[in-house]
């Protein structure tokens, strides 16, 4: 059976070769032999590739051209990053620099290819792109039983222009955003490297809720004076937690910060803006008496035996103060009411309540003595 005949002229003879013999071992390796003739016409070579195997000759043929879709691909990708590419960056980002052109060219043919691991919606979408243009090839390849590659190289690949300019687009977006983040950290890197430490030691423990506690290397809870800086000067566009303890560690430029439990950290984010900002500064802890003491689960922190209390409890924690809710006093007299819940009210203005499940006098006990050196920040900065 013939799978397909493959024409090509003598500039590409060893990638033509490479790619066809490289198919030949995956076959080999799958138990499927598969043959070849060769001949030459007027400087053209002309490859046939055939197969025996006829009870499974659907299954084969598809395979081959999937893998051969595959290595027309890579030869698309990299005439049209070498030949195509810079006019369209140059016409449509005329402010980046050369320098910056051939660094994104990188990392536009990286994108193309796929080349990395699949960490974030970025390299999905590239590998969307990347199917979109196999399809296109594959349908190609089936047109006929034979293709020229000099021909499909020269004409058939601007019909990939859209999903590959797409990529373009996308990967020069998120060089910008990258460039436009390291530009920021490094004027915060700057502002916290002239200006005098106010505290000496900042430790940040995560909790295994992923609520934060902030305190000083006695212990004491220290949020409120690292904070107490931005709210004297009307600090506004806070989005969330995370971005009160970047600004209150960028204003008061701690000596040494420590960050206990990061791996619960579920802002990844901040962690990383504070490493890059921080640099020596910076420490990782694990495994000290504060990571322990202050490792609070739901059974932990909230005593919960059985199935009834965590349902009381994953009850309870849904309640939130909304627009229709009455005051902050309302919403303890209802709530205790029902006797089902004790209520950690920390705020007066706009805050999401945290609700804890009500406890006998040992377990209170427990907690005050868990929380003595230590401050659990429940509020929910909108």
């Amino acid at each position: 059976m013939l799978l397909l005949t493959v024409v090509y002229n003598r500039e590409i003879e060893d990638v033509i070769n490479a790619a066809i013999n490289e198919i030949k071992e995956l076959f080999e390796f799958k138990n499927i032999k598969i043959g070849f003739s060769e001949s030459i016409s007027n400087n053209m070579h002309f490859i046939k590739i055939y197969c025996n195997e006829l009870d499974k000759s659907e299954n084969i043929k598809n395979t081959f051209n999937l893998y051969f879709a595959n290595y027309l691909y890579r030869m698309a990708i990299d005439k049209f990053v070498n030949f195509y590419i810079d006019e369209y960056i140059f016409d449509n980002y005329f402010f980046l620099r050369v320098s910056e052109v051939e660094k994104i060219k990188f990392m536009i043919k990286r994108a193309l290819l796929c080349e990395g691991e699949i960490v974030d919606r970025e390299m999905i979408y590239y590998i969307n792109r990347k199917n979109e243009i196999l399809s296109k090839i594959i349908d190609c390849i089936k047109e006929n039983e034979i293709i020229n590659i000099n021909g499909f190289l020269t004409f058939r690949i601007k019909e990939f222009k859209y999903e590959i300019y797409s990529v373009v687009d996308k990967v020069i977006e998120e060089y910008m955003m990258k460039k436009e983040y390291d530009e920021f950290v490094k004027l915060l890197r700057y502002f916290v490297d002239i200006q005098e430490s106010k505290i000496d030691e900042v430790n940040i423990i995560i909790n295994g809720d992923g609520s934060y506690d902030i305190t000083d290397k006695k212990g004491d809870n220290i949020f409120e004076l690292m904070t107490y800086g931005l709210k004297e000067s009307n600090f506004t566009g806070i989005a969330n937690i995370e971005d009160v303890i970047i600004s209150g560690l960028i204003t008061n430029a701690p000596k040494r910060v420590i960050i206990h439990g990061a791996e619960r950290c579920r802002n990844k984010e901040m962690i990383e803006t504070i490493k890059n900002v921080f640099l020596d500064r910076l420490a990782f802890c694990d495994g000290c008496e504060l990571c322990e003491n202050n490792f609070i689960d739901s059974n932990i922190k909230f005593n919960i035996d059985d199935e009834d209390d965590e349902a009381k409890f994953r009850e309870c924690s849904e309640f939130e103060n909304e627009s229709n809710i009455g005051p902050k006093s309302d919403i303890e007299a209802s709530l205790k009411a029902n006797n089902e819940c004790d209520v950690n009210l920390n705020s007066e203005h706009n805050t999401k309540y945290r609700l804890v499940p009500r406890m006998n006098s040992d377990d209170k006990k427990s907690k005050n003595k868990l929380k003595k050196n230590s401050f659990s920040i429940d509020n929910r900065f909108d």
